[in-house]
């Protein structure tokens, strides 16, 4: 009866190895809360959308819409949550790949928001007389646009990187590790009941 156990119990021993290297690997991207992180960069993100949004409609319609647009490129929301995120206040700002990321949005970040503001004031100025102008910053602001859009994609592919590694071991706890519990437990049981008689 014990030769019957022992494998059991080597599979069960391998499971929970296997489990721990899952976690593990889910533990060293840093974010541990991938949901909260990943609603959070698509609101980010929908947020500068709205911005390109709001550039397109004031160029089409020859006139600023809506409040000012600010320069500064750590007033919006997602540069107060970079500013946090650099100064290592979020877990996750440990991530190599993140920071990496964050490296990388510096620079069109914040030719994003300077290049909006010009536009802005230029067609508040007079969008006949600023004409030439706009149109470079607006070129400027659409390459800007397009890399911090390509580099929150990035964000948000190490971000489902992490719920993937997270999903790969609750599903490995929840199949294949309560099949080796049931066996193993079977296993045990019929040890238990053999050495009764």
């Amino acid at each position: 009866q014990w030769r019957s156990l022992a494998p059991a119990l080597e599979a069960w021993n391998k499971g929970v190895e296997d489990v721990l290297a899952k976690l593990a690997a889910y533990e060293a991207t840093t974010i541990l809360n991938p949901d909260q992180l990943l609603a959070n960069i698509q609101q980010y993100r929908g947020d500068h959308f709205q911005v390109v949004g709001r550039l397109g409609e004031m160029s089409t319609s020859r006139q600023s819409i809506g409040g000012e647009i600010s320069p500064a490129d750590n007033l919006c929301a997602f540069g107060k949550w970079r500013e946090r995120f650099d100064s290592g206040q979020e877990l996750y700002s440990r991530n190599p790949n993140l920071r990496r990321a964050m490296e990388t949005m510096v620079g069109p970040h914040r030719e994003f928001h300077r290049s909006a503001a010009d536009v802005q004031r230029l067609i508040r100025e007079g969008f006949d007389d600023n004409a030439d102008a706009i149109g470079q910053r607006d070129l400027d602001h659409i390459a800007a646009a397009r890399d911090v859009i390509a580099t929150f994609q990035q964000i948000l592919d190490e971000v489902d990187r992490s719920r993937g590694l997270f999903r790969e071991a609750e599903g490995f706890v929840m199949g294949p590790m309560r099949e080796l519990r049931a066996t193993t437990l079977a296993s045990v049981d019929s040890l238990v009941a053999a050495n009764k008689h």
